[in-house]
């Protein structure tokens, strides 16, 4: 048998109806409470960094290199007493384009790349062909410049992401080693760790001869 609510006491509809006032009050409070703490609170804004076109000659600074191999590298950063970065990116790599028009070419840091170091780009994606006797297979086909690359920065860093920085020394020890940033003061830093830890085994090396 269906109720009728038009036999509802006037008194309990007036009860139900002042009960769920009083809960849409209690609500509004609570979320009116929770924004204000919530607004109290600083907001962290993303900083933007405004991506900057490269000029011809600094975009072909940090095109791949055509040197594939790793122990060539190494003689190279010995004979001419550089340390030596590796760059492995990619031309897929976005976040590699981000740090070469804003961190890479900040004119500071461009300078100690030219200057201080060997810098070797590698990219992971490069599909240009090796030379046939530089080809080989390890588990999966080395037949290019990419696959190359990559095969050394896993096999030596133990690392596959990208961007992706190394430092060594003429030996090929690790100097330092970093990862994306879009921060020019970190990757300032890792320069500056880098250069030190190789001046200071330089230094040492010598006061043992």
């Amino acid at each position: 048998m269906k109720r009728n609510i038009n036999k509802i006491p006037n008194r309990l509809l007036y009860d139900i109806m002042r009960k769920n006032l009083f809960l849409s009050i209690a609500c509004l409070l609570s979320l009116t409470l929770n924004a204000q703490s919530t607004d109290d609170e600083p907001i962290a804004h993303p900083q933007i960094h405004k991506v900057e076109k490269l000029d011809d000659a600094t975009q072909a600074f940090f095109q791949p290199s055509s040197i594939s191999d790793y122990d060539a590298l190494i003689k190279e950063s010995k004979y001419l007493e550089k340390p030596l970065m590796l760059y492995f990116s990619g031309w897929a790599v976005v976040n590699g384009k981000k740090m070469e028009s804003v961190v890479l070419s900040d004119p500071t840091i461009l300078s100690m790349l030219k200057k201080e170091f060997i810098f070797v780009p590698l990219y992971v994606d490069d599909q240009t062909e090796l030379p046939e006797d530089q080809q080989s297979k390890n588990g999966a086909i080395i037949s290019t410049y990419g696959n190359k690359a990559l095969e050394l920065q896993v096999e030596k860093f133990k690392s596959n992401i990208q961007p992706y920085f190394v430092i060594l020394d003429n030996n090929g020890f690790v100097q330092a080693k970093t990862g994306y940033t879009m921060e020019t003061d970190v990757f300032m830093t890792f320069i500056r760790e880098g250069l030190s830890n190789y001046n200071n085994n330089i230094i040492e090396k010598r006061t043992k001869r």
